[in-house]
């Protein structure tokens, strides 16, 4: 995966911006990272995933389907806190 940068002329207007000053911010970005930014997402679409945005908070419950994905080895077998099955 390639080193993500961006790089924003106006600065970030924080928590309290209103919805025109936040996309203000937002569309004042600008890609400065080698590549492209669409080459995060190969390594993803690659194998049949589609990445996507998504407003997960702590506690949330997050599936994913692994079903759709052949290249996927599986998990590890389970250990205890001394690596011992």
């Amino acid at each position: 995966m390639r080193d993500g940068k961006w790089a924003f002329d106006v600065p970030n207007p924080g928590p309290n911006a209103t919805p025109e000053q936040r996309r203000e911010h937002f569309m004042s970005r600008r890609w400065t990272g080698a590549g492209e930014p669409g080459d995060f997402h190969e390594p993803f679409t690659s194998i049949g995933l589609t990445p996507s945005v998504t407003n997960v908070k702590a506690g949330d419950m997050v599936i994913f389907d692994t079903a759709l994905c052949e290249d996927l080895s599986p998990p590890p077998p389970a250990t205890d806190s001394f690596g011992k099955l």
